[in-house]
C-alpha cells in the first residue's frame, strides 16, 4: 500500500530539468591508495571544495601510496594536478582534499584512524568554526583542521594539518566499546551529535562539554544509521535491524514513534532526510534494488518506492537545491537521479470495486557509471554549498557535477 504522493500537486518540484538531454554530469577522478568509504562535503562557503575522506583498509589493499588526479573537461580533454604524497602508512586514515571546481584536486592533510571510520561529517555551517570535523568508528572523535600559519595550531606556523579536538566515550561503558555505526550533526543546534550503535543505543552529544546528554535504547536490534530532522534541534530518526523508522523527541524521551515497518522485517541500514521539506526521508534496506520514500505526515506508508538499480543500493541522498530530486548508487555500478515530483506513470485511480490504488512508477532522469568498469559504487556525498557529488568505487573517487 502506498500514500498519495503530495508533490505531484506540485510542491517540492527542483529547478533541475527533467530532460536527459539538458542535463550533463562533469567528472573528476581521484585514484586512491585505499579502498574509501566514509566522505563528506565541508559546509564552509570560503572552501566549498575540502572534501573530507576516510579509508577502509582491507587485505588486499596497500597501507601507503600517493595521491593523483585527474579532470576531464566538458569536452573530454584530460587535465591533471599534482597532489602531495601521504604522510603515514597507517592502518586506516582520514584524508582531506581540495577540489578548486575545475582541474585541480590537491591533498591538504591527514592522520591515522585505529579504525574504519563508518562516517565522517564536517561541522555545521551555523557552528562557531566550519574547519571542525567529526569521525565515527570505535568512539565519536572530533577533529580540526588547521590552516597554514594557523596561530592556533599545536605548532604554530607548521603546514596545513589535521589535530584531535576531543574523544567522545561514554564512562560508563568504557570497558564495552560498541562500534558506532552512523552519527548527524544537528545543523540547527550545532553543539549536539547524535550518534548510533550496534549495542541498540541512541546517544546525544553535547560537544561543546563532549559529553553525553542522554543515551536511550532505541531499537530491539542494532542500529545502522540516524540523523536529525532539518530545522529541529529535538527531533531525530533511527533505523535497524528491528526493520523499523523510529522517530523521537528530546523533549519527551519516555516514547517513541514508529513510522515505517518493512514489509518482510529486513534490516534498514541507511536513512536520508530531504533537507528542503522535512516531512520526506529515503531509507535502504538491506540488499534491496529500491529505495523507500517516506512521508512522516503518514506513517506505515510509503510515498513512493525508487526501482532503477539492478543490484542492492548503498546509499542515497536528496540534492540540497532542489527537494524533489535524490541521487542514489548501488552494487551495479551506477549513480542514478531521480525527480520524486514527476513519476513515469502517475498513480491510478482505484477502481469502483475499491482496493488500494496501484502505486505511481518511477524512471531515473540520469544515469551515469562513473568507474568505466562498472565497479560497484559504496557510497556517496552530495556538497551542500556546490552542484559536486563525490562517489566511491574500487580504488577511485569520483567527483560528479551535475
Amino acid at each position: 500500500m502506498h500514500a498519495p504522493n503530495p508533490f505531484l500537486a506540485g510542491a517540492g518540484a527542483g529547478a533541475m530539468p527533467g530532460d536527459l538531454d539538458a542535463m550533463h554530469v562533469d567528472a573528476s577522478e581521484i585514484a586512491m591508495p585505499f579502498p574509501t568509504y566514509a566522505m563528506a562535503w565541508t559546509a564552509a562557503h570560503d572552501r566549498p571544495g575540502l572534501l573530507a575522506l576516510g579509508s577502509f583498509v582491507s587485505a588486499n589493499s596497500a597501507p601507503g601510496g600517493a595521491w593523483t588526479s585527474r579532470a576531464p573537461s566538458r569536452s573530454g580533454a584530460a587535465g591533471s594536478a599534482a597532489s602531495g604524497s601521504t604522510a603515514q602508512a597507517a592502518p586506516d586514515r582520514l584524508c582531506i582534499v581540495e577540489h578548486d571546481g575545475g582541474a585541480r584536486i590537491a591533498s591538504v592533510a591527514e592522520v591515522a584512524l585505529p579504525y574504519p571510520a563508518t562516517r565522517v561529517q564536517w561541522a555545521p555551517a551555523a557552528a562557531a568554526s566550519t574547519r571542525v570535523l567529526a569521525t565515527a568508528g570505535d568512539y565519536l572523535r572530533l577533529w580540526r583542521l588547521h590552516d597554514h600559519g594557523d596561530p592556533a595550531a599545536p605548532d604554530g606556523d607548521g603546514g596545513p594539518h589535521l589535530s584531535m579536538e576531543a574523544l567522545l566515550a561514554n564512562q560508563a561503558k568504557a570497558d564495552l566499546v560498541a562500534p558506532l555505526t552512523g552519527f548527524d550533526w544537528n545543523a540547527a543546534a550545532p553543539h549536539l551529535v547524535v550518534t548510533c550503535s550496534i549495542d541498540t543505543t541512541c546517544t546525544v552529544w553535547d560537544v561543546n562539554s563532549s559529553q553525553a546528554k542522554t543515551q536511550l535504547i532505541a531499537h530491539d536490534r542494532d542500529v545502522f544509521d540516524v540523523g536529525f530532522a532539518p530545522g529541529t534541534a529535538d527531533i531525530f530518526a533511527s533505523v535497524g535491524a528491528d526493520g523499523s523508522v523510529r522517530l523521537f523527541d528530546l523533549r519527551a524521551l519516555e516514547h517513541s514513534t514508529i513510522i515505517y515497518e518493512h514489509p518482510q522485517s529486513a534490516p534498514l541500514l541507511r536513512l536520508a532526510w530531504n533537507r528542503q521539506d522535512p516531512n520526506y526521508l529515503a531509507v535502504l534496506a538491506y540488499e534491496s534494488h529500491t529505495i523507500t520514500v517516506l512521508d512522516v505526515r503518514r506513517p506505515s506508508l510509503a510515498v513512493a518506492e525508487l526501482a532503477g538499480h539492478t543490484t542492492c543500493v548503498n546509499a542515497a541522498h536528496w540534492l540540497p537545491h532542489n527537494s524533489g530530486y535524490l541521487v542514489s548508487a548501488g552494487d551495479d555500478g551506477q549513480v542514478l537521479v531521480w525527480d520524486v515530483a514527476q513519476p513515469t506513470r502517475p498513480p491510478a485511480a482505484p477502481s469502483s470495486g475499491g482496493g488500494t490504488a496501484p502505486a505511481p512508477t518511477y524512471a531515473p532522469v540520469l544515469s551515469h557509471v562513473p568507474h568505466p568498469m562498472g565497479a560497484e559504487v559504496e557510497n556517496l556525498a552530495v556538497s551542500p554549498v556546490t552542484d559536486w557529488v563525490a562517489v566511491s568505487c574500487d580504488m577511485q573517487v569520483k567527483l560528479l557535477r551535475l
